[in-house]
């Protein structure tokens, strides 16, 4: 509920007579969606409510954001109310004023006698009672709907959030806005940005820490994001820390699944395969493909630029695993991509087997781990608090400019 809130609060992309708006209850999508999407750990959660808290604070939402969400479960008269509603502009209508009445007034909506008080408050002849047992069979309809697009159930303890669905094409979330916007015709739409370089930007500067893994597709798009990123805040001098750590090894430690895509059901393998698509076409890469050896260890690649820790030998690594689908789990595919950076692989790849290696690439990993690291690309700005995500770095780049969240 906090991801169409912040929308209708904030944005109108779209003229009213082109929106509709279809009320689900995620408890209640169809099971073959259903998943535990590997939240299983405090780091996790505790990143979820301050990426709220993030949201809230860039998109000017007045929202009270306690933990409800356990009440959330119980919001079926609500959910029935709105989808008993026929007249779509009585729905959204309806629809912003109970989200206003439960994040803005935090107030409730679980029960009837509120719902009648909203009613009444927005002058509805309305029959609160006899529409929640009306909306039953219509509320089932729109939740199968919703399944059938690849919406997806999450469990209770996880924020919900919001799906726009365009021409066929899911969206799901509030920072995927932009990405809306644009499958509606605007192609110039941008990620949200609020603060950059100002006169005093000379004299600034900043350290950026990336955590990542070679075996992660999304750590290789924060990896070819990043050039332009500095690029873009000069003249604040960004110095980015490439800090290399074994993913599998956090998951492992935090008692998730290995491979989480190969933990998770088909629909959420589906949209996050799409989510990938649309932040490639949207940065105008056209050079991605899915590795067939994915997973792939990456023990190997991984100690190589720790042992040499040049750019050039990191992103041909990168470029290997998810351009040119070369196994990188193999040393003699290692091997040649060394030597493709101009470097000796007899001697890398000798070096990655020291003690001193293997330590380090073990101290990266319980040092991400140690400052709240759950998976990657992670960040930190200044050794600050973790910043998840290759999707943040718009925030990121707000907070270097001088943008505060707290």
């Amino acid at each position: 509920m906090q991801g169409l809130f912040m929308i209708m609060r904030v944005y109108k992309i779209v003229p009213d007579d082109s929106e509709y708006y279809s009320s689900t209850l995620e408890g209640s999508i169809l099971g073959n969606t259903s998943t535990d999407d590997g939240i299983r750990n405090s780091s996790k959660l505790k990143w979820m409510q301050r990426d709220l808290q993030i949201i809230a604070k860039r998109l000017q939402i007045p929202a009270h954001l306690e933990a409800k969400n356990n009440n959330l479960e119980r919001s079926h008269n609500a959910q029935r109310l709105l989808a008993s509603i026929d007249d779509n502009t009585i729905r959204q209508r309806l629809s912003v004023a109970l989200y206003q009445q439960y994040w803005e007034r935090n107030s409730d909506i679980l029960e009837s006698e509120s719902l009648e008080s909203v009613v009444k408050e927005l002058g509805l002849s309305v029959n609160v009672k006899e529409q929640i047992d009306k909306g039953e069979s219509q509320l089932q309809s729109f939740n199968e709907e919703a399944s059938e697009r690849g919406v997806y159930r999450l469990p209770r303890h996880v924020i919900p959030s919001i799906c726009f669905y365009v021409s066929g094409k899911l969206f799901r979330g509030v920072d995927r806005l932009h990405f809306v916007e644009r499958a509606i015709g605007n192609k110039s739409a941008r990620e949200l940005r609020l603060a950059t370089p100002d006169s005093a930007a000379a004299s600034r500067d900043a350290k950026l820490t990336f955590y990542f893994d070679f075996s992660s597709y999304w750590s290789y798009i924060a990896s070819i994001r990043l050039p332009n990123f500095v690029k873009e805040l000069s003249p604040i001098n960004v110095e980015v820390e490439y800090v290399p750590v074994v993913i599998g090894g956090i998951f492992k430690t935090l008692g998730n699944p290995i491979v989480p895509i190969q933990a998770i059901k088909p629909a959420i393998v589906k949209a996050t395969m799409a989510d990938i698509y649309d932040h490639l076409d949207y940065l105008g890469n056209g050079s991605f493909k899915f590795n067939v050896s994915f997973p792939m260890p990456t023990i190997t690649p991984l100690r190589a630029t720790i042992v040499n820790n040049s750019s050039e030998l990191r992103s041909r690594i990168f470029k290997a695993a998810w351009e040119e689908n070369r196994n990188i789990g193999d040393d003699k595919v290692v091997a040649e991509i060394i030597e493709e950076s101009g470097l000796s692989s007899s001697k890398i790849l000798t070096e990655v087997k020291s003690d001193q290696v293997r330590n380090q690439l073990r101290h990266n990993t319980t040092r991400a781990l140690e400052n709240g690291a759950f998976g990657v690309p992670t960040f930190q700005l200044n050794d600050g608090p973790i910043i998840f995500g290759q999707d943040r770095l718009n925030v990121l780049a707000d907070m270097i400019c001088g943008w505060n969240y707290s």
